[in-house]
This record gives structure tokens, sequence and C-alpha cells, in this order.
């Protein structure tokens, strides 16, 4: 069944209307140059005019969502993929199910699970009553994520956009900055220890390391393919190219599905700067880390990120036959 579609036999006309719930709407202002604005005020009259209840908290750094959500049936998150990665811990602490509408470049989370990014279907899958899907979160040195954390150069692209960024949006703005890697490409050269029983020994690794926790990544090059939602696990996918051609093709093997990426899963991993290496680029869920958070933006030579497992599943409102 193609993402984001009602089944056929089951027309948002045609169904009992379900009974009334209460509905948080997270949005970031700032997503889609205020189209996240826009969508919640369209997404609030929908849904108010079906009977629902609806709650919309300012967000923000001292956002207590625990308080401001505290009883809700849902949480709809609208914005990027950043504005899931930010809300996840407290989502998943609070454990009222997450939809998430929309409004980034890539949108992946939205994508993997089949979320409609119109109003009145997201409207359609949000008052729809079905059980929640379970899903595990990442963790990155105590930091957790819904989707991945990377070290290379796509992590050096993303911290060359945020350096730079301004006017420009959408896909476009990452033109410049992955040109620029293009021609000075900042691999990372690592030495990595996957958390197994009985212990693995490290071994060195120069290129990009992607390690994932649910199966997507922008334009569908997905290097972790087989990575499982919910299996307790993290995926690694070693991308070996050195030069930024040769990690181009890397990526284009993902998208074509290839058997040639080797890749790794386990409970955890310990990453590791080699002590000869420059500083390895970190971005997590398709950010630069935050500057007061405990996931360094580099990791220096000799410093080590910490991956797992965090402790508590996140509840995510969608239907699994929609979800891949």
């Amino acid at each position: 069944m193609r993402q984001g579609v009602l089944p056929m036999d089951e027309p948002a006309a045609a169904r009992a209307p379900d009974p009334p719930v209460q509905i948080t709407l997270l949005a970031n202002r700032r997503s889609g140059r205020g189209k996240a604005m826009r969508l919640a005020d369209e997404l609030d009259s929908i849904l108010s005019s079906r009977g629902h209840s609806i709650n919309r908290p300012a967000l923000g750094h001292d956002l207590d969502l625990a308080s401001a959500a505290g009883g809700s049936d849902r949480l709809v998150i609208i914005g990027g993929d950043g504005t899931v990665h930010h809300s996840c811990a407290d989502a998943a602490e609070l454990g009222v199910p997450v939809y998430h509408l929309a409004t980034g470049t890539e949108n992946l989370f939205a994508r993997y699970f089949g979320m409609p990014r119109q109003p009145e279907p997201a409207a359609d899958a949000i008052e729809r009553d079905h059980p929640p899907i379970e899903i595990d979160l990442g963790s990155a040195n105590g930091v957790p994520f819904a989707l991945m954390c990377s070290l290379g150069i796509d992590a050096s692209v993303i911290h060359r956009v945020e350096n730079v960024r301004g006017g420009k949006g959408g896909h476009a703005m990452y033109v410049l900055p992955s040109i620029a890697e293009g021609l000075r490409p900042r691999i990372a050269r690592l030495s990595i220890t996957p958390g197994r029983n009985p212990p693995a020994e490290p071994f060195p690794f120069s290129g990009t390391a992607v390690v994932s926790n649910i199966p997507a990544y922008a334009l569908r090059m997905d290097p972790c393919r087989g990575a499982e939602i919910n299996d307790g696990q993290l995926d690694l996918a070693l991308l070996g190219s050195t030069t930024s051609v040769g990690t181009a093709f890397d990526f284009l093997r993902c998208k074509l599905r290839s058997k040639r990426i080797r890749r790794l899963r386990a409970a955890s991993f310990e990453i590791e700067t080699r002590p000869d290496a420059p500083p390895n680029h970190i971005q997590i869920d398709g950010e630069r880390p935050q500057a007061e958070s405990p996931l360094p933006r580099t990791l220096e030579a000799g410093e080590r990120l910490s991956l797992g497992v965090w402790p508590t599943k996140m509840r995510v409102h969608a239907r699994p036959e929609l979800a891949g």
C-alpha cells in the first residue's frame, strides 16, 4: 500500500465518526517559513469543528511537555524531523501517541509512517482510533534520536549548511555546502566497537558511519534499510569510500538496495576518533548537535561516542500497514 493513502475499503466519509479526543498541537513556528503555524491553524479549525478538544502550548526550551500535554490522547508535532528530534524524549516519557504533520525538507519520520501532510487527510488519520506503534529511540551520549546519528561526509555537509543557513530553504540550501564538501571532503577516521556478548574487538574504519533506528534517509538512500524500529538494537552502515565521489557512489548503492554495503547490528556501539585523526563531525536526526548538548558537535582525537537504545519507547499514532 502506498504511504499516506487510506485503505480503499475504508474511505473517511464512510467510516463511523470516532469519539472526541483531546489533542495537543505542538508547532514549530520557524519550520517551513511559517507553514507549520498555518497548518496548525487549519488543523485546529478542522479538528475543533469535529468536536475534538484542542490544546496548543507554545513550543520553546522552557516548555514542560508533561504538564502541557498531560491527559492528551494524541500529540501532533508540526514541523520537520528536527522538531520530532527535540520532542521525542519528552514524548516517550509522556506516553502519548505521536503524529508528525511534516513541514520540513525530508520529513523522514512522517514519510516512514505514512502520515499525510495535508490538513484534511491528517485530521482523518489523527482522529482515527487504533492501537499505537511502540518504537525504540536511539541514544547518543545520552541524547535521544528518532532516526539516525552519523559521522563523516554527510555530517560534515550538515555542519556546512548550519554555518551558512540563511534565506534559502528546502533542498536548495544543501547545494553549495555539498559542492564545498565535494572539493574538500571531511571523512571520518574511527575506531568502532560493537556492543555484543561475548565482547567484540574494536576495528578501524575510514569513511562515513551511519547509525540508524528507523530505515529512512534523505532522498530514499537508506543505508540501514534492514533496521527494525522496535527490536532493541541499532543498525550501523559503513560506507567505506574515502573520497567524495566514492561516497556518492556508496549512497547510490544504498538507494539501489545494494548488498555491497557493510552493515552491523548491535545493542550498542562505542565509536572513537583515532588518536592520529582530525576531529570528526557529528549529525543527529539531520541536525548539528546543539551547543549546550552533552553530545559534542565534533569528536576530537581520543574522544568517544556511546550509542545505544533509549530506555523508554515512544508511542506513534500510525497504522502498521502504512509504515515502511
